[in-house]
């Protein structure tokens, strides 16, 4: 049962306690030498003197009076908590707690997410540190060789300002989160480590998520607990993603004008703010780590959810006595959708890391049907009104009654609330500021009157899920070398078992235990390398751990030797037995984990050696046991591994235990073939070389992603290419003119709002605008609503600047959907790829990146077109389908060409220390390779074995598997062709209908072909020779049989003849890159041999999409 006034009772002091949890890691800070180098920088000498303090005094002087109540225990912020924090894994009094769960957190966070890669690989220039985004694309430099020290100083000290600002026995919303925004600053400016690759780790990812990692384990601890009766163990704390999952791109569907969009989408994001707020501070059961057009997530502890008995969903919902917080959630939607919308509320299984997001996200769309609508007011009568009739549903929300009353020249069929909230009330929001981006459909329309829906979309799922991180590295290493020092330990870890305590004796009269263990644990950091080496190398360290109380290494030496005697069911007495072999006569005086006399038998090599051998075997064992259960516990690789082994009951769903146990955190090394000890070695391999799924980085693909999508909204004017004279508005003043009307006018084709007495132009013409900036003058009388006119003389206007553009839901890490000028989409395409090879070059191929444009007349209804652009996002459940083979020789060509976008910072690493090469680390791919440098296992879902190399070794004869970056199309002439949409989810998911199964296209292949295409037509004479051609490919390409050679002589002379390219360069061009041939001539030979129906189909996605849809040709 959780008591949940416990965590009422106790919220201010799980604040306290996170707050304080982020000085944890503030040691990081310091710009100058030290022990600590990561954020090291010369460029500033007195910079030195703003971080080189005392972090360890200051803190001590900051907390050392301030005590944290948990449960009825004062727990001292120094003392018990950040004096020594790396001390956790000694502690055994109950006071320790804090540290003890932080501890937990940060070192399950920072040894899956930093690994162990090369510890003299380090970033470059040293003097230059930089970080890097989750792709290995350069970010930014390190703050302290951006900001002065002036501004350095500013920030330190704001930390500290902040921190002093709050009530701890009141902790507010502003104060916590004026905090965090101020570490934030500066954490994430600066690197938590500087070796390569894990440049990508900012300070900031390492103390958010230690800390929401540790605030979740806490609250949980509250919640289960009345008082502190002991420390929770290690391996047994576990984590939930809390979802709060409702449909984002369904609310934007309903909007008819942009006004209304534009209050959905900001609704969405106040509920969201607002359910933060209530969990991170009101109920502090967790932090945020992610947010989409799904929803929003937090992680909360293991004990807050109940698992769903089907088996399938791999969900949970929250526990009864939670109600009270499920109950304000829904009732933050009740006020804030206006009783509209309500969310479904599932959390997923426990795990030990964030990789388990993804059960909720591609459960999202089924999990939307199960919202919770139990405050909703569910009677809309046609009757229910005691003054009038109801006239029929409102079109927008769909839900409230509309009365005659309510019927506007404007809004027809729309309710009085959706009128006044979603039309007038955006309405009045934008006046507030109209230099921003704009609300009416008039001034997004082009020349032609045409709008552009845009949705870019990223297939970002399998980054999510951690299968893809498989294909990037934390270290370079000889994979099958390596691969054979594990299997050779294995199988003496198997033999160990057969043969007991006998095999340790064995070992050490030959000796040769010591080459394979160094080897293994060579894989491993450094901190874990010195702990066998103190051991191995010498009897003073030895000597202390055997005869002293205290000594930092004696847990984990005798946690080493009690892991290999239970793996072989002996005990400590059995030990002490086998060791009194060697001890000459000699009693051994054990007691309390000390041998006493110890002293005695120093000298005696074989003694000594059967220790050493002992704690060896059980130290590499735990390493293979922290590898193996924590970085797959809990998920989907944990149920691949039982069924690779052997070891799943498939009737009963459940795992049969007798090899593996992941519960009990046990391999029965007994039971293990030579099958499984090659797949336990490779398994563990690629666990350790890989770039694990934690839940840091996780949250830093994410950000990678929504970072280039809120880059490209920033600049999206820049992006696009939309000059300034698009951006310019007219609109006039009255001062002195008794007009108080507000609302709608129109001149002619034009459209106006007037408010406030002012009179805004809000239909783009550029013609008007132009005489006004020429000095001309005209008359316009404006028809208001009210059959009023109003007068206004063009040399009265005043000009301001806009953005002509409009979001329809605001950037996420997989979508962003937007609406432009569509004579403007050619640029977005063409810049954006620039923009995604500066981020992602690294991975192209693995990353794609999809753009779908929906095309409409400004005056048809927006939820067509917005309805049309979700099914244009290409959601398909069978994301394997989407890869395809292409030779490398060809896959080679497009990557360099986007390794121009390299940095400088990017150079200069790779030049300073060849093993920084970016492409070694990032840029693996596999497919039909005829060798390899590594074999992993990219996804749980399948057991394939997959050989991967970097590209440079790549052979121009192989084939590999890559998704291309695609864009697709739809011109909406009617409402129906909205239905043209669809995807077949078979090979590669193209469009079904059938003389669209090209699209969507290949953006590196085929978009250059689509720009000749315009070139080559877009004049008046080539203009006319393109309709002459287009309904011969009609037929042709609609008919069911394939071309036949003289089809094939026909059309050869029907495109030479009709198109005749001799005549003109841009049309021979355009030709010979359609049909693939531009490395040879054109001659009618050649047309015949490359002309095809798929080349048809693509001339008429050309015709349409230039000549159709933007009517540029």
């Amino acid at each position: 049962m959780l008591n949940l006034k416990n965590l009422v009772d106790y919220k201010d002091e799980i604040l306290k306690a996170e707050i304080f949890s982020y000085f944890a890691l503030y040691k990081k800070i310091k710009a100058g030498g030290g022990p600590n180098k990561v954020n090291q920088a010369e460029i500033f000498e007195n910079l030195k003197n703003i971080t080189d303090f005392d972090t360890k005094k200051y803190l001590e002087d900051m907390t050392k009076d301030i005590k944290i109540n948990i449960l009825e225990k004062d727990l001292k912020a120094w003392n018990n908590f950040l004096e020594n924090p790396r001390e956790w894994r000694k502690r055994t009094d109950i006071v320790y707690l804090l540290q003890v769960l932080y501890g937990i957190s940060e070192s399950l966070n920072s040894g899956i997410d930093k690994g162990s890669p090369n510890k003299e690989a380090k970033v470059e220039p040293k003097d230059k540190k930089w970080i890097s985004n989750a792709f290995g694309g350069y970010k930014k430099e390190i703050i302290y060789l951006s900001n002065s020290p002036y501004e350095i100083k500013y920030l330190i000290e704001n930390i500290e300002n902040k921190f002093n600002m709050i009530d701890f026995n009141n902790i507010s919303f502003e104060n916590y989160y004026n905090f965090r925004n101020a570490l934030y600053s500066l954490f994430s400016n600066l690197l938590s480590d500087d070796r390569y690759p894990i440049n990508d780790i900012t300070l900031w990812d390492q103390a958010y998520m230690s800390t929401s990692m540790f605030k979740a384990s806490l609250a949980n601890y509250i919640l289960t607990n009345d008082q502190i009766n002991s420390l929770p163990e290690r391996t047994s704390v576990k984590w939930r993603i809390l979802g709060i999952q409702y449909d984002k791109l369904g609310l934007a569907e309903k909007g008819f004008k942009p006004a209304h969009i534009d209050w959905y989408r900001n609704i969405s994001k106040e509920i969201d703010d607002e359910i933060k707020k209530i969990l991170e501070l009101k109920y502090p059961i967790g932090n945020e780590v992610y947010r989409d057009e799904t929803g929003i997530y937090f992680i909360v502890g293991e004990d807050l959810g109940k698992d769903l008995e089907d088996n399938k969903s791999n969900l949970a919902i929250l526990k009864d006595d939670l109600k009270e917080i499920k109950e304000e959630i829904l009732q933050i939607f009740e006020k804030k959708s206006l009783d509209e919308f309500y969310p479904a509320i599932f959390l997923t299984k426990a795990s030990r890391g964030l990789m388990n997001l993804t059960y909720l996200l591609e459960s999202a769309r089924e999990n939307f049907l199960k919202a919770d609508w139990s405050k909703k007011e569910s009677d809309i009568r046609l009757e229910n009104s005691e003054s009038e009739r109801a006239k029929g549903i409102c079109q927008i929300c769909k839900q409230r009654l509309v009365f005659e009353s309510d019927k506007r020249d404007e809004d027809k069929n729309v309710c009085e609330t959706c009128y006044k909230e979603k039309t007038k009330g955006r309405v009045d929001k934008w006046v507030e500021n109209t230099a921003d981006k704009t609300i009416w459909t008039a001034e997004l329309k082009d020349k032609n009157d045409r709008l552009a829906l845009v949705v870019m979309k990223f297939e970002l799922m399998d980054w999510l899920n951690g299968d893809l991180l498989s294909s990037m590295l934390i270290r370079k290493e000889d994979f099958f070398t390596k691969n054979s020092v594990i299997m050779s330990l294995i199988n003496k870890y198997k033999e160990l078992s057969d043969t007991g305590l006998n095999l340790l004796v064995k070992e050490i009269k030959n000796n040769n235990y010591k080459d394979i263990i160094e080897k293994f644990i060579d894989l491993f950091d450094e901190g874990i390398q010195e702990i066998l080496k103190d051991i191995l190398d010498g009897l003073k360290k030895l000597s202390t751990v055997l005869t002293q109380d205290k000594d930092e290494l004696k847990s984990t030496f005798w946690e080493s030797i009690d892991l290999i005697l239970s793996s072989i069911n002996k005990n400590k007495n059995d030990w002490i037995n086998a060791l009194q072999e060697f001890a000459n006569g000699e009693e051994i005086k054990f007691k309390n984990n000390k041998i006493t006399n110890f002293q005695k038998f120093k000298e005696n090599q074989d003694f000594v050696n059967f220790i050493k051998l002992s704690f060896a075997f059980g130290f590499t064992m735990m390493q293979i046991y922290n590898v193996l259960f924590e970085r797959s516990i809990g998920d989907r690789w944990e149920k691949f591994i039982y069924k690779a082994l052997g070891d799943w009951d498939e009737q009963n769903k459940k795992p049969l235990k007798n090899k593996i146990d992941f519960e009990n955190r046990k391999i029965n090394w007994e039971k293990l073939d030579e099958k499984d000890i090659d797949f336990l070695a490779t398994i563990l391999l690629q666990f350790l070389l890989r770039k694990n799924p934690s839940p840091a980085r996780i949250r830093r693909i994410w950000e990678s992603t929504q970072e280039f999508f809120k880059e490209i909204e920033e600049k999206l004017l820049d992006v696009a290419n939309i000059p300034n004279s698009r951006r310019i508005r007219l609109y006039w003043e009255w001062k002195n003119e008794d007009i108080n009307y507000e609302g709608e006018a129109v001149y002619n084709n034009l459209e106006f709002w007037i408010e406030k007495k002012k009179c805004y132009l809000i239909t783009y013409d550029p013609e008007l605008i132009e005489k006004k900036l020429k000095g001309e003058n005209k008359e316009l009388t404006l028809k208001l609503e009210n059959d009023e006119t109003v007068n206004l003389k063009l040399q009265d206007a005043k000009t301001e600047y806009y953005k002509p553009y409009m979001s329809i839901i605001d950037p996420t890490p997989i979508s962003w959907q937007f609406i432009i000028p569509a004579e403007y989409v050619q640029n977005l395409i063409k810049n954006t790829q620039t923009l995604y090879d500066e981020y992602f070059k690294y991975v192209y191929g693995k990353l794609p990146l999809h753009i779908g444009v929906i095309i409409q007349d400004y005056k048809q209804p927006l939820y067509v077109g917005i309805n049309a652009l979700r099914k244009i996002r290409r959601d398909v459940k069978g994301r394997e389908k989407l890869w395809e083979k292409i030779e490398v020789k060809d896959f080679k060509k497009i990557f360099n060409d986007k390794l121009k976008e390299e940095k400088t910072e990017e150079k200069e690493n790779q030049d300073k220390n060849n093993s920084n090469n970016p492409k070694e680390y990032y840029s693996l791919y596999f497919g039909d390779l005829s060798n390899e440098d590594y074999k992993f296992y990219i996804s749980p879902k399948d057991d394939k074995e997959y050989l991967l190399k970097s590209i440079d070794k790549l052979q121009a004869d192989e084939k590999i598997k890559y998704i291309p970056n695609t864009f697709d199309f739809e011109f909406l002439d009617t409402s129906i062709r909205r239905n043209d949409i669809y995807y077949e989810e078979s090979e590669n998911c193209k469009r079904k209908a059938d003389l669209k199964v090209n699209r969507p296209y290949n953006i590196e292949k085929h978009f250059n072909t689509f720009e000749k295409f315009k070139e080559a037509f877009k004049e008046g004479s080539s203009s006319s020779k393109l309709h002459n051609i287009i309904n011969i490919f009609y037929e042709k390409a609609s008919a069911e049989e394939e071309l036949d050679d003289g089809t094939k002589k026909f059309l050869a002379s029907v495109i030479i003849n009709t198109l005749e390219p001799e005549k003109s360069e841009k049309v021979k061009t355009f030709i010979q890159n359609w049909l693939g041939f531009e490395d040879k001539d054109l001659t009618h030979q050649e047309i015949e041999k490359s002309i095809s129906k798929e080349k048809i189909k693509m001339f008429i996605d050309m015709f349409e999409f230039w000549h159709k849809a933007l009517k540029e040709v």
